[in-house]
């Protein structure tokens, strides 16, 4: 966060980070992000793809200015729907170059079956005053049906107890990690991620072997999903821990990885 400060001035508009880097995991604290970026008159673009659905996030407190996740990743949803959060106070500061007919503020219904319908006159009105105006009006209509039942879902488990559950995950995987002697590359501290975890054998071809490994088993085997991501020599090996994983799902990734050390 020192850095960040140290990098954002009055030239600074708009300061955007992944909430939850994909890399490591390192998580924002974003009213900190909001502090130091509103101080020097800028905005803030929060990127929560790899963080909502896992914890818990309220855009009023964290005081950020717009928010963009999709449905799917951590949240569980179908790929193709998403959302755009954005305050109404800073809507008008930012022009919207796409446009369709969902952001005009239309009285009625939408004029398509007007006798006298224009594809200029007919849309004489100004944007609306809500999200709607920043709309490209690319959602796959069917995952949008999926996507209201994994969030009834998430309603009826509550968010607070995914985080809980997560977070404790995350703890476990680390522990676990560091117990067979590899090394961790996200933070240890349960403040700065959740239950995306990184980490390394320390050596790049091992690493390599166990991925393969773990992306086919071989028949009669239990797969397990992990990807490879790093970026700037941090990260490698990735571990994504949710709610519905167990203890169990990590102790036999651990023991695998073990036996290949």
């Amino acid at each position: 966060m020192d850095d960040l400060e140290k990098m954002v001035d009055g030239n600074t508009r708009m300061v955007i980070v992944d909430r939850t880097t994909a890399f490591c995991g390192f998580t924002f604290d974003m009213k900190e992000v909001s502090r130091i970026a509103h101080a020097q008159g800028a905005l803030v673009l929060d990127d929560a793809m790899q963080t909502l659905g896992a914890v818990e996030i309220d855009v009023k407190d964290d005081d950020v200015d717009m928010l963009i996740s999709g449905a799917y990743k951590w949240q569980c949803g179908p790929e193709g729907a998403g959302i755009f959060y954005i305050k109404q106070a800073v809507m008008d500061q930012i022009d919207a170059r796409f446009r369709n007919y969902i952001w005009a503020d239309i009285p009625g219904m939408i004029p398509f079956a007007d006798q006298d319908h224009d594809v200029l006159e007919s849309w004489k009105y100004p944007p609306v005053n809500n999200a709607n105006r920043f709309s490209q009006d690319v959602t796959i209509g069917p995952a949008l049906f999926g996507w209201i039942a994994t969030l009834k879902f998430y309603e009826k488990i509550g968010i607070k107890n995914v985080e809980e559950r997560v977070n404790r995950l995350g703890t476990y995987t680390i522990d676990r990690l560091q117990d067979i002697g590899c090394q961790v590359t996200s933070p240890t501290d349960p403040k700065k991620r959740h239950g995306l975890i990184t980490y390394t054998t320390g050596d790049y071809d091992k690493d390599t072997a166990f991925f393969q490994r773990c992306a086919a088993p071989g028949r009669c085997m239990k797969p397990i999903k992990i990807s490879m991501r790093a970026l700037g020599g941090i990260g490698n090996l990735r571990i994504s821990a949710h709610f519905f994983n167990t203890e169990e799902d990590i102790d036999y990734l651990i023991e695998l990885q073990k036996s290949m050390l």
